[in-house]
């Protein structure tokens, strides 16, 4: 009921959010193709479909899996977090695609890894908007981790699908986008 109170000074909020972002920067450390679609019902098929899990509980049951360390399930899937440690960390330091160095253990490092590189991803979004936007009333309002909220005015909104395209270009690849929009947050 708070985000009701948080106000676009144009007319509408505009979310762009990275569906699954994590999870998709993972499928592209590791050179995976992007699924063009939901992850998590994509996880749910491709993982737990002999479980009869809903998505809600596949979801729930791949982050368990995927940020454990000492999680093994995941082995033999195309999540195999040792394959792309191996490439990134070096017993000492994660090294990220967006050469960003973060000195870490090996309990921490996965997670060091998945986590700054969807966040630079998220910024270099929000810049390229940002850019996109330049001499518009429409502006970057704000962002929430792998989310950028956008300030669109009534007459420029034609230009949406265009920067929707803008968000999901990243540099590791076209990631699955979702869209909300709304006269408050």
């Amino acid at each position: 009921e708070y985000r009701k109170l948080l106000k676009p000074t144009n007319d509408w909020f505009v979310s762009f959010d990275f569906n699954g972002a994590e999870v998709r920067t993972f499928l592209a450390l590791s050179g995976h193709e992007q699924p063009k679609e939901d992850i998590h019902e994509w996880n749910r098929r491709n993982l737990y479909s002999s479980e009869g899990l809903d998505r809600k509980s596949a979801k729930k049951a791949f982050f368990t899996a995927f940020y454990n360390a000492y999680d093994e399930s995941l082995n033999g899937t195309v999540y195999d977090r040792n394959a792309v440690l191996t490439k990134y960390y070096d017993g000492e330091a994660v090294r990220t695609p967006m050469n960003r160095t973060i000195s870490t253990d090996e309990w921490k490092a996965f997670n060091y890894l998945i986590q700054s590189t969807t966040s630079d991803l998220t910024l270099d979004r929000a810049v390229a908007l940002d850019e996109a936007l330049e001499g518009k009333k429409s502006k970057v309002a704000f962002i929430i981790h792998d989310e950028v909220v956008l300030d669109v005015a009534d007459d420029e909104k034609y230009i949406v699908p265009d920067l929707k395209k803008i968000f999901g270009r990243t540099l590791l690849g076209d990631y699955f986008t979702n869209v909300e929009a709304g006269n408050n947050f």
